[in-house]
């Protein structure tokens, strides 16, 4: 059974939910974290990200997905949210799941820009054996190019950018959009993972670029296709990537075979 529960972090509590292994066979020394989208995608992610939990944990996986200071249940307000709190909660929520699960290394599923963040900690020196990115935000010039341009469809106007930047029902600082401008997971260095898979659409060039530098050795490295192709402008294909509940057991598919 889920357990949900809050724990600590440097600004805020942060509000979390553990699976704990379930099955005959509970694999004590593996444990994964499930790094979410953020705002607008993190709602729409979010029952798949718990049936992918579920799945974890059915396979006997300890499990934590947890929520990022200002958003879902966690506290904070989305407007004072920022690059360096969301990867300082990735590591929190790192320990919490050490703790709880008794390893001392982990595995990480990211999906959009948790997939981004999740790596970027790693690059700062989060400690993590196999990482998977599901339709990771590969530069964020691009992903806000695309929520801007998928606010503009919805409401029939740009994104309004004063104090702060309200764009798809969330407020973002200017500092934070700048951060997020100048995210590039090409830059983010993962010589200590071990495996490294991509699970992104069959044209996502840039998701093909990451997995290119990264693939030192064949055995290291794998491509997951999703979909054919996909519209992030269009928020019904969004929910259709998003919540693609066979994607989510391809992921999950392979997490399994790569960490027994």
């Amino acid at each position: 059974m889920a357990h949900p529960f809050f724990f600590s972090s440097s600004q805020y509590p942060l509000y979390g939910v553990y699976h704990p292994p379930i099955g005959t066979v509970a694999l004590q020394s593996n444990a994964v974290l499930l790094c979410t989208p953020i705002f607008h995608e993190y709602i729409r992610a979010h029952l798949i990200v718990k049936q992918l939990a579920n799945l974890l944990a059915n396979s006997g996986y300890a499990v934590l997905r947890f929520d990022y200071s200002g958003n879902g249940d966690s506290n904070g307000k989305s407007r004072e949210s920022s690059i360096a709190q969301w990867i300082a909660d990735i590591a929190t929520a790192t320990e919490e799941l050490c703790d709880r699960a008794e390893v001392t290394t982990i595995n990480i599923i990211g999906m959009r820009l948790g997939a981004t963040l999740a790596a970027q900690a790693i690059d700062k020196g989060l400690s993590c054996d196999n990482l998977f990115v599901w339709d990771p935000i590969v530069r964020g010039t691009t992903y806000l190019d695309e929520i801007s341009l998928l606010h503009a469809k919805l409401l029939g106007a740009p994104p309004i950018h004063g104090d702060f930047v309200e764009c798809s029902g969330f407020e973002y600082s200017k500092e934070l959009w700048n951060e997020i401008s100048q995210l590039n997971l090409l830059d983010a260095a993962l010589d200590k993972v071990k495996f490294v898979c991509v699970a992104a659409p069959e044209t996502d060039i840039d998701a093909d670029a990451f997995l290119h530098k990264h693939s030192t050795h064949p055995a290291h490295t794998k491509r997951i296709f999703t979909t054919t192709s996909i519209d992030t402008t269009n928020h019904k294909a969004i929910d259709k990537m998003i919540l693609n509940l066979e994607a989510a057991k391809s992921v999950a598919q392979t997490f399994l075979e790569s960490a027994s």
